[in-house]
């Protein structure tokens, strides 16, 4: 449907403008509906791809359930010397940490009181 506009009027011809114009516009929503086709096909798709992975997950998994914790008997302490090992290197490394907090500290107020 043609709206004529004030041009038409006086002139009888329709204005060049105004074909632009909704030439403009009718480019501009084919363009928009070109668009939100492919957005919607992506999306459509992606959902659908999704809901078949969860759903082929869920049924292909195993489900272990351990009714009993392990007997005493079946558990062994680690040996001595891993324990000091580790509890060696426990100490040193929170040592080492604190360490390194001080002299950080230690520079930073050192920047402050000279600055």
């Amino acid at each position: 449907m043609y709206l004529p506009d004030n041009s038409t009027f006086i002139t009888g011809i329709p204005s060049i403008e105004s074909d632009r114009v909704s030439r403009m516009y009718s480019n501009l929503y084919i363009l928009f509906a070109f668009m939100g086709f492919i957005i919607g096909s992506f999306v459509l798709f992606f959902t659908i791809n999704v809901s078949k992975a969860r759903l082929g997950t869920r049924n292909n998994t195993k489900v272990y359930v351990i009714d009993l914790p392990p007997r005493y008997s079946e558990v062994e302490p680690p040996p001595y010397d891993w324990v000091l090992k580790h509890r060696y290197l426990e100490d040193y490394s929170t040592k080492m940490h604190m360490t390194l907090n001080l002299s950080t500290m230690m520079v930073i107020c050192s920047c402050l009181v000279l600055s």
